[in-house]
């Protein structure tokens, strides 16, 4: 669901011309739209190697401070030596592919990308198919534009597994987020389904996850012993789990703990079922992990991306069913 977006380093400090107030306003809009769907691609291999972040210190220092402050908790991914951190024509092929928007000081925009005065972005092959977007006007992006719609909008019947993965789970999964976790009530009665002839939507979002992830992912779900199960015990799904993670040809998910719980505990606690991953971004999901189940989704599902705050009753429902007296774990080692 995030957007993968760059700053032209160069373009991180004022415009001469610009109030305080006008400064501070342009910042606050793009961390506030950072914050809530994009994923920063910096070049180097740490924030204090990157052109972007030692170009900071042009900025007065309330709009600095916020900088900073955000840098420390938002995941960021670094592109190393493939890029400079400055973005001209000449270095868009470095980008392709990797970010959807860059954004740019107004006299790079005009001159560099051939903007009109009364342009807020442009798009196309000369691009490299990356939207060029003014810094001042980053809440205005396309991309960000399209991906809010879409953060809110269900999921439909008839759409691909592979279509909802990559437009909503995708960057995610390819962010530097290591912890994921997983509350979905029937996910576990689900895969144990009888006669089935194709992945469960648990299976399959554990293969998807290994497949984009950029490191090592810590998996936790959250499941319940739905009636269609109650001849199974921990062991039953410990061995299914294993299958998975035997499976996961990457390597990438090193351990699973599943939390089982008697049905009628969800049904008290949450009758929600969420994605969480790591401590700022999380997807309502209707149908939960059965979304992904099959060739196509079979029926329509609601969908609301959080980010924040709005997830902390995540943890508040994660919490409870943890700490439930009737609770039973396992835990899982990936296979390599």
């Amino acid at each position: 669901m995030l957007v993968p977006f760059v700053i032209d380093a160069d373009s991180i400090a004022p415009d001469p011309s610009w109030s305080p107030a006008q400064i501070l306003v342009c910042h606050e809009a793009l961390l506030s739209i950072w914050s809530h769907i994009g994923l920063l691609l910096l070049d180097g291999g740490a924030k204090e190697e990157a052109l972007l972040y030692r170009e900071l210190n042009r900025l007065p220092p309330k709009p600095r401070g916020r900088w900073i402050d955000t840098l420390k908790y938002m995941p960021i991914l670094f592109m190393g030596s493939d890029w400079d951190g400055k973005v001209r024509p000449d270095r868009l092929r470095a980008l392709a592919g990797r970010a959807s928007v860059a954004l740019v000081e107004d006299a790079n925009a005009e001159v560099s990308f051939g903007l009109a005065e009364d342009e807020l972005s442009t798009t196309g092959a000369a691009t490299e198919g990356i939207e060029i977007c003014r810094l001042a006007a980053a809440a205005q992006a396309v991309c960000f534009s399209e991906a809010l719609t879409l953060s809110k909008r269900p999921i439909e019947v008839s759409q691909t597994f592979r279509d909802i993965w990559f437009q909503r789970f995708r960057q995610l999964a390819a962010a530097p987020i290591k912890q994921v976790c997983v509350v979905d009530r029937y996910a576990v009665g689900q895969h144990f389904a009888p006669g089935r002839s194709y992945d469960s939507g648990l299976a399959r979002f554990f293969h998807l996850l290994d497949e984009d992830a950029c490191g090592d992912r810590y998996i936790t779900l959250y499941s319940a012993w739905t009636p269609k199960i109650k001849d199974k015990d921990i062991s039953d799904v410990e061995r299914e789990l294993r299958f998975i993670l035997k499976n996961c040809s990457r390597g990438r998910i090193k351990r699973a703990t599943v939390y089982m719980l008697p049905n009628a505990v969800f049904g008290k606690v949450s009758h929600d079922r969420f994605i969480r991953f790591g401590d700022r971004h999380g997807w309502d999901l209707g149908l939960g992990l059965k979304v992904l189940e099959g060739a196509f989704c079979s029926e329509q599902s609601r969908t609301t991306f959080k980010t924040g705050v709005d997830i902390d009753s995540y943890r508040e429902t994660e919490n409870a069913l943890r700490n439930d007296r009737q609770v039973k774990s396992v835990i899982v080692k990936g296979s390599r």
